[in-house]
């Protein structure tokens, strides 16, 4: 299990990323958005791929 110093970091960085992401302008925020979605649906492609092979 994971110490609670470590934990309290990780929940420090998510927070401060959070106020760094809603102090973006709109464009910006859409930007990184866009990205993340994309990455997340090249990310279930591949999965779904896999999941077919180790079907077969």
């Amino acid at each position: 299990m994971k110490s609670d110093t470590t934990n309290d970091k990780k929940k420090e960085i998510i927070e401060q990323s959070t106020r760094d992401f809603q102090n973006l302008n709109e464009d910006s925020q859409m930007f990184i958005l866009g990205y993340m979605v994309g990455i997340q649906q090249v990310r279930q492609k591949h999965n779904s791929q896999e999941t077919k092979k180790t079907q077969k």
